[in-house]
């Protein structure tokens, strides 16, 4: 998801306007679809993260190929989105994801 947006930044810069792209940090819960084993991570571009698992890439993910996103959450900083990763495998966080795949 990119979404361009403005804003006023200096009414002395380029006619008090200013663009940029908002790239969203995400925390994301992916699958094996072979073995249902669950991974839990945090990336700002989430179609190149689950390529690299895909491909192998990553050490851990790299021995239950293949893997499907199941489920993601979108953030404004790292920080937010790493600190969902680390809830996520708490048990709390466990029991939540288990609770949100069940519905799909």
């Amino acid at each position: 998801m990119v979404r361009i947006q403005t804003g006023s930044l200096n009414p002395s810069h380029i006619g008090g306007f200013f663009f940029f792209i908002y790239m969203p940090y995400y925390s994301y819960v992916i699958r094996s679809i072979n073995h249902g084993i669950l991974y839990k991570g945090s990336t700002q571009n989430l179609e190149q993260r689950l390529g690299y698992h895909n491909q192998g890439k990553v050490t851990f993910t790299s021995k239950y190929l293949p893997w499907e996103l199941v489920l993601f959450e979108p953030f404004d900083t790292r920080v937010e989105a790493t600190k969902r990763e680390k809830w996520y495998k708490s048990g709390t966080g466990r029991d939540w994801i288990k609770s949100q795949i069940e519905q799909l």
